[in-house]
């Protein structure tokens, strides 16, 4: 099991974060869990041969799905570490810090969220949740054009992995399109040329983006010929419904979802 001293270290460090709402809300955490245990984690990192590889185009990234069932088939030295991690950042702790950090400001998407909030209802007051994450590891002609992600996920986080700073321009790209007015929330990828970059967040050792799913919030990965070590990313995607890999349901109110009552949008609006 992960030492409930981790825990509270990751906790303190997501809360601390500062949340920043333009282009679209999102949080980088530096620091993410103590030293002596990152360290524990990369020397963990499954070796190749236990990751599966995306289909064309997109044979530059490798993959595992983290589950129960899955992690119990790595290679025996590391299978127990991503047991216990998984398990962790799939718990109903872990998801509840993530949703407190960007709080009210999830219900901006609710006219989107209506009909998924009736379909994956659990009562009246809760809807199902799949927490998901993806340990990844990208080769160097990797990239990703400009896309808001899929519409069942409501927030996005990346815990890059790296060893040293010599990948840290292999990061995450956030974007606003050169055409003022286009969102979307189905989310086709698009092409780097038509939007301008806002910012590239650094992979660099023991950091976290998360942002929150819109109809504008546009990321991907530039186009660039990296070192070919490979870049260790393990994105953490929960999902409103039944998720494809995902075997631990969970829950939230959803009121995080629901149209904002007059009070929410004042509150929103000041920044409680």
């Amino acid at each position: 099991m992960i030492d409930s001293q981790v825990k509270l270290y990751a906790y303190k460090s997501i809360k601390n974060a500062k949340l920043v709402l333009d282009p679209f809300p999102h949080i980088y955490v530096e620091k993410v869990l103590p030293d002596d245990f990152y360290s524990e984690l990369l020397l963990k990192l499954p070796p190749d041969s236990d990751y599966n590889v995306y289909s064309a185009p997109y044979e530059q990234r490798h993959y595992i799905q983290l589950s129960p069932s899955r992690t119990e088939k790595l290679t025996e030295a590391v299978s127990q570490f991503w047991r216990d991690f998984e398990a962790w950042i799939h718990s109903q702790e872990f998801l509840d810090v993530l949703v407190e950090k960007f709080g009210r400001r999830l219900q901006v998407n609710y006219k989107y969220r209506e009909k998924d909030l009736e379909k994956h209802s659990i009562s009246d007051e809760c809807v199902r949740v799949s927490p998901r994450s993806l340990l990844v590891r990208d080769y160097q002609h990797f990239s990703l054009g400009p896309h808001t992600d899929s519409e069942s996920k409501f927030i996005v986080g990346a815990f890059y992995l790296p060893k040293d700073d010599s990948l840290r321009d292999f990061g995450t790209s956030i974007y606003k399109p050169k055409d003022a007015s286009l969102s979307s929330w189905p989310s086709p990828h698009m092409k780097h040329e038509d939007f301008n970059l806002v910012k590239t967040f650094e992979n660099r050792p023991n950091t976290m983006l998360v942002f929150m799913k819109t109809d504008h919030s546009w990321h991907g990965v530039e186009r660039k010929q990296h070192s070919n070590v490979g870049r260790d990313v393990l994105f953490w995607i929960p999902q409103i419904g039944t998720a494809a890999g995902a075997e631990i349901p969970l829950q939230l109110p959803k009121r995080w979802f629901s149209k904002p009552s007059l009070i929410d949008r004042i509150a929103t609006k000041i920044g409680r």
